[in-house]
């Protein structure tokens, strides 16, 4: 089962506070680790500004 990690994205989050994480555990799938890695809304699914 792999590890599941959610990164919490908001209304003016910085790009590199959401994206860098979801490369270091991409970095991780690469070095073979079950890692599954997704960005998510703390409401209801939609466009974050």
């Amino acid at each position: 089962m792999p590890l599941r990690v959610q990164v919490i994205v908001y209304d003016g989050v910085e790009e590199q506070d959401a994206i860098g994480p979801r490369d270091v555990f991409g970095h991780a799938v690469q070095a073979g680790g079950d890692v599954e890695t997704t960005l998510v809304r703390p409401s209801a699914p939609g466009e974050v500004t």
